[in-house]
This record gives C-alpha cells, sequence and structure tokens, in this order.
C-alpha cells in the first residue's frame, strides 16, 4: 500500500473482528502507520457478548417485549457459548428489532452488499473478495476471535490511536471499550476533542484521502 500510494505511512482504521488485526499490525510494524483508528473495536469478545446479553435483556423488558426476552432466556447456555445460532438469531434478530447494531433504522438484507457493488473505489475483484471475506468472517473468522482478551495482552502502542464506538452500536459493548481505553491511561473526553481536531487536520492535510481500511473481511485503501 505504501508503494502503491508513494506515501511514508499509512492511517489505519479497523472495524468489527478487523481491529484486533488492526491492533497487532500497529504493535508489530509501528513504522508503518501515522495513526490508528478502531471503530467498534474488540476488547475482550466473551465479556462483551456477556454484556450484551444483559443489556439486550433489560431492552426487552423495558419495550416490554415478552417473546424477546424469553427467546433469550431459553438461548442463555448458546449466548454463554457464542454459538453461530445464537450470534445469527438470536442477537441479530433483536439487534436488527431495535436498530441496535450497524444501522438505527430498518435495512434491507442486501443493503450491505449493494452499497459494496456500488462503490466507485472498488474494481470487480475488490467486490468479489469482499463477499468471500464475509463468508469466511462469520464461519471461520468469530471462531479464531471469540477468546480474545486484550486486557491480558494489551498493545504498547507507539502511535496515535483513536477509538469509535455508536452509542447505540451493541454489536460490541461500549462500556467495555471505555474500560480498555482507560486502562491504557486515556482519557476519554480528552482524547475524543483532540479526535475532532485531529479530524479536521487529518481532512486538511490529506486532502480528503480515503485512509486504509481493515474490517472483519477485508482490506482496502482508497485512492
Amino acid at each position: 500500500l505504501i508503494e502503491k500510494y508513494n506515501t511514508e505511512k499509512i492511517i489505519l482504521m479497523a472495524h468489527s473482528f478487523g481491529t484486533y488485526a488492526g491492533l497487532k499490525a500497529i504493535q508489530t510494524y509501528p513504522e508503518l502507520y501515522s495513526a490508528y483508528v478502531g471503530i467498534s473495536q474488540i476488547t475482550n469478545v466473551r465479556e462483551s457478548e456477556r454484556r450484551i446479553y444483559l443489556d439486550l435483556l433489560r431492552v426487552c423488558k423495558k419495550k416490554k417485549d415478552v417473546n424477546g426476552e424469553s427467546l433469550l432466556k431459553k438461548n442463555a447456555n448458546n449466548a454463554k457459548q457464542l454459538s453461530n445460532y445464537y450470534m445469527k438469531n438470536v442477537k441479530g434478530k433483536l439487534l436488527k428489532r431495535y436498530q441496535l447494531g450497524l444501522t438505527r433504522k430498518q435495512l434491507p438484507n442486501y443493503f450491505l452488499i449493494q452499497k459494496i457493488i456500488s462503490f466507485p473505489l472498488y474494481n470487480l475483484k475488490n467486490k468479489l473478495d469482499y463477499c468471500k471475506g464475509l463468508m469466511y468472517s462469520s464461519k471461520s473468522l468469530f471462531p479464531m476471535v471469540k477468546d480474545i482478551n486484550l486486557f491480558q495482552n494489551s498493545c504498547d502502542f507507539k502511535i496515535p490511536i483513536y477509538f469509535i464506538h455508536g452509542h447505540y452500536d451493541y454489536q460490541i459493548s461500549l462500556a467495555l471499550v471505555n474500560e480498555y481505553f482507560k486502562g491504557e491511561g486515556l482519557s476519554v473526553q480528552v482524547t475524543l476533542f483532540c479526535a475532532g481536531i485531529g479530524t479536521l487536520i487529518f481532512h486538511f492535510v490529506s486532502k480528503r484521502t480515503v485512509p486504509a481500511f481493515l474490517g472483519s473481511s477485508f482490506a482496502f485503501l482508497g485512492g
């Protein structure tokens, strides 16, 4: 990427499962990156899912969703095991019902694929690789990352890092991300302020160039 875009360093942006690989990348090769941005940062997967399960129970009770509450309780063991059935048919179903996932409104199942296919910066190979990666991510990648615990294996950061997390994003526990962030000696309030200033500086310096993006199942650098 550095050779292709003729630059000394790149800004790495990672999302979801890709945030673990992203942190490992900046830890192993800090000289290649000028900054790191983690969206829905993975910290401790099992603890995160435990908290999200409890959060969903509270949401169902608040909404008086008896069926949703019953579904969660019936699948308590599946939730502990992080089974594919629970992740897709219980957690996924409720996140979509209450708009607590990637978006705050109901969208068709094909929405994401449609956006990828129509995105002008990706060529046909990029789009096909994304679709392949998406299938690999759900079937093979999650079993590999579900035991990750960055609280036990913390990275030694040598470059600026930023975490972005939506208030209504229940894919990853926001509270846990904040705990990890504070554990690294970083003030959330100060960092948010600096992130805003840094974003403006970034857009000015890069002339709104798209940064590197490392997602759950793919990595691209837009020009």
